[in-house]
């Protein structure tokens, strides 16, 4: 599973769950994904922050 974060044409931001990124790209493709909040079928993928874990020992 992957998780996209995803923004529609009039701002609102939302997460989507898909099997994979292929999956991802026929749902968008055929106007199966919709904004939960104004139902807008024009939705694509947001820019995302990249998780970065912290390394190093802890303590002093």
């Amino acid at each position: 599973m992957i998780c996209y974060r995803l923004q529609c044409e009039n701002g609102h931001a939302f997460e989507g769950w898909y099997r994979d990124s292929a999956t991802f790209v026929q749902l968008q493709q055929n106007g199966f994904l919709n904004c939960p909040e104004c139902g807008t079928s024009d939705v694509r993928q947001a820019l995302m922050a990249p998780a970065i874990a912290k390394g190093g020992k802890s303590g002093g």
